[in-house]
Formats: C-alpha cells, structure tokens, sequence
C-alpha cells in the first residue's frame, strides 16, 4: 500500500470539498493509505446511502396486506374478542422495517424467497378472527419460496427492533397449513 503525496492528498482535499454538502464528512488528516481514502470516496457514495426498497414490498404486496371479507360491511365495526386479539398481537407490532429479511440467509440464498417480513404480514391477517382471505394467503405461502423456504435460524427475531417472535409466527403458518387448513 502506497501512502498519499502531497498532490495525491490536495486531490482527495478538493474531493471533499466537493462532498461536503452531500452528507460526508470525512477527516482528511488521517488519510494514511490511497486506496483506502478511494475505497471510501468513490462518486457512487449515494450506494450506501439509499436502499431499493421496491422488491421488498413487492414480496410484501403478494400476500395481499389487507382485511378481505366477502359478506357486506356490518352497520358497526367488526368486533375482535380479546382472545382473537392476543394471536396476533406480535405480528401486528411489524413497522415493515425489512431487518428481519436483511438479516435471513435464506433471503440472501433466494431472493425469490417471499422472507420473514411478508410472512409476520400474512400471519397477522391469517390468524384475524375478522378476515376472511385466510385460504388465499396460505395458498400463497404454500410455496418452495413461501413459508418453506425458512429455515428456522433465528437472524430475523435479533434483528427485529420491535422484537417480534418472527419465527413462532413462521411456524404457526407452516403448521395451519400442515395440519388443519381454514375452513
């Protein structure tokens, strides 16, 4: 590794000048190595900065994140009994972050996977005493890239900053569908 010269050094100088409104800050003083300070300065810096977050609620908008009933709207809300309720009170707590999936390595094996955040959506809706699109969404999830795909490794509940069991809802899914399908 070759160490910066003065020219190299003004160069990298006026590069951060240049930055400086774009959310850099960055100590040239202690730029020891050039291809570290270009490791760290390339133009493409705005890569770290911005996430496409488009195939993420594309898996989400698949399991259909919506009440569906097929009876007319009552003339007052629908009512949930506290019991109802604590089933899917976790899954409920989901602020679609996208950690738990960052974090699954069966997501970064398969991006066709549909991941955790999109399965703790469908649960919430699925396991709703008030829905009546159950059978769609487990249809849905009853892929080789639904809910089969988890592996159980456990990334997804220690990256969740609401701390939600993803994986008990996981398996809640996979055990509706192995057992006993919504009527």
């Amino acid at each position: 590794m070759s160490h910066v010269g003065d020219e190299e050094l003004r160069q990298l100088q006026e590069f951060i000048e240049e930055l400086r409104g774009h959310f850099i800050v960055f100590d040239s003083s202690r730029v020891r190595d050039v291809e570290y300070a270009r490791e760290r300065l390339v133009p493409d810096y705005q890569k770290d900065l911005v996430i496409d977050m488009d195939p993420f609620f594309e898996k989400y908008r698949s399991i259909k994140p919506f009440f569906i009933t097929y009876e007319p709207d009552p003339p007052v809300e629908r009512f949930q009994s506290q019991e109802d309720r604590a089933k899917i009170d976790d899954s409920t707590k989901c602020i679609l972050c996208g950690a738990c999936t960052g974090s699954c390595p069966s997501f970064w094996g398969n991006k066709e996977y549909v991941g955790p955040a999109a399965i703790v959506q469908a649960h919430r809706f699925i396991f709703d005493s008030r829905d009546q699109g159950a059978n769609e969404r487990l249809e849905i999830l009853n892929d080789r890239d639904g809910v089969w795909r988890c592996r159980t490794v456990f990334n997804c509940v220690d990256a969740c900053p609401r701390e939600i069991d993803v994986t008990r809802a996981i398996g809640e899914v996979k055990k509706l569908l192995l057992f006993n399908r919504m009527a």
